[in-house]
């Protein structure tokens, strides 16, 4: 996994020759961590399914890996409006916690934003029945990122009206 830098099929190779990895390398702490990670953010597809293993992995060694990973990662990406990292790398922080939060959703590179949208219109309590249920409506109809320009609250949405014209109203203040 680690030679591949966590794609499933072998990445072309560089220009220069080298892989992501050696082969020969020996494996060192935090390997398994890095191989899980780069899973995630390669081949989230390898997480829709309720398998046992993970190519040849127990999914039940892996899920420490996830809950730490996803706290650091939140962590980091609620720096961001701190200022005390660099913007750059809290969203990608925060875009791969979400996708780790929401890895049996299989959420590609960038899907970050929309998986933060719904959360915050399933709420807290709500998130674990709702935004499964939201993701995949929105895919359904094609939806891929979380700035539409309707004021209609989707199906599932557990705010009220008026704070979901707020928290749209939100997102287009932060895109301008």
């Amino acid at each position: 996994m680690l030679h591949n830098g966590g794609h499933l099929d072998p990445p072309d190779p560089e220009p220069d020759g080298a892989s992501a990895r050696p082969a020969d390398e020996p494996v060192t702490a935090g390997d398994l961590a890095r191989a899980v990670l780069l899973l995630v953010a390669h081949s989230p597809k390898m997480f829709r399914t309720r398998s046992p293993y993970v190519l040849g992995i127990p999914a039940e060694s892996l899920t420490g890996i996830h809950e730490e990973s996803q706290r650091c990662l939140a962590w980091l990406g609620a720096q961001g409006p701190r200022g005390t990292v660099h913007s750059w790398s809290a969203v990608v922080a925060a875009d791969l916690a979400a996708r780790i939060r929401w890895r049996a959703l299989g959420p590609r590179r960038g899907s970050g934003r929309l998986l933060w949208m719904c959360e915050h219109l399933a709420t807290a309590p709500l998130a674990a029945p709702l935004v499964p249920q939201m993701w995949r409506a929105a895919h359904t109809r094609g939806v891929g990122a979380p700035d539409w320009p309707g004021t209609t609250p989707p199906t599932g949405c557990a705010l009220p009206d008026q704070h979901y014209r707020q928290l749209l109203a939100g997102r287009r203040r932060a895109r301008s």
